[in-house]
């Protein structure tokens, strides 16, 4: 029962020594971010606006998650979440960050080429009722 204590004593001393060390290393690393950052910031201040085919590059981004949404929408047959979007374009190895997957909704929302499905399914989407 002894040598159970001390073994556990001897387990917690090293594991506090690990916790010191990590600790020490997460200040160093904390300090270097905030250098980083601080020369990233003073590198922007003045920094002329990001070019036009940036934001054309941006748009054709959005626009090629379209075209994902889209046909993950017309073989669903059924209004789906953005969450089930989501789920679908991973499955299909189209990973896009949620944000772009949002805003592209939006502009297909928008030009009406996808309808939002609330009165079939709590938000979600699909595509447009043929009448």
């Amino acid at each position: 029962m002894h040598s159970d204590s001390a073994n556990v004593a001897e387990q917690l001393s090293a594991l506090r020594e690990q916790l010191a060390a990590l600790t020490e290393q997460q200040k160093v690393l904390c300090a270097l971010l905030g250098q980083l950052l601080n020369r990233h910031v003073e590198s922007r201040n003045g920094a002329d606006p990001l070019p036009h085919s940036h934001a054309v590059q941006g748009l054709d981004v959005v626009a090629e998650c379209g075209k994902d949404i889209l046909g993950v929408l017309q073989e669903a047959r059924q209004p789906l979440t953005i969450l089930e979007i989501l789920d679908e374009l991973v499955r299909r190895q189209r990973s896009w960050r949620e944000n772009t997957v949002r805003h592209a909704l939006t502009t297909l929302l928008e030009e009406g080429t996808v309808a939002d499905r609330q009165d079939l399914r709590p938000h979600s989407y699909g595509v447009p009722a043929r009448v």
